[in-house]
């Protein structure tokens, strides 16, 4: 069994956002290739998988403090993010945490096939 969590190229924000989605950013840093629902079926398919489940909402979040939530902004926006999270520091409010998700990253479960086993 396979479970991996990998950012979604077709999702809403990536497309929103074009080359300033956040997850080009940080460029080879954290990811060399990015897939879709379709070619990450297709990639598993051929190394001998089965896609049992592919979630683009729902499983994809974390836990993330609002210092990270204005970081990641702050690719959009530099002035008023900076600002905020300079703020945010100020009044002892940067490590507070919430749940986000927004759609951006796909959580896949697969199954090797037996007969390719």
């Amino acid at each position: 069994l396979l479970v991996m969590m990998t950012p979604n190229i077709e999702s809403g924000i990536a497309k929103f956002s074009g080359k300033r989605w956040v997850m080009y950013q940080r460029g080879c840093i954290e990811h060399l290739y990015y897939f879709s629902p379709r070619t990450v079926r297709q990639l598993l398919a051929r190394a001998g998988f089965t896609t049992l489940r592919c979630r683009q909402w729902g499983w994809g979040g974390k836990y993330v403090d609002l210092d990270f939530i204005m970081t990641r902004l702050a690719f959009y926006q530099p002035k008023i993010f900076s600002a905020l999270r300079a703020g945010l520091h100020k009044i002892g409010m940067s490590r507070w945490s919430l749940y986000a998700d927004i759609g951006d990253n796909m959580v896949i479960v697969a199954r090797k096939d037996e007969a390719r086993a």
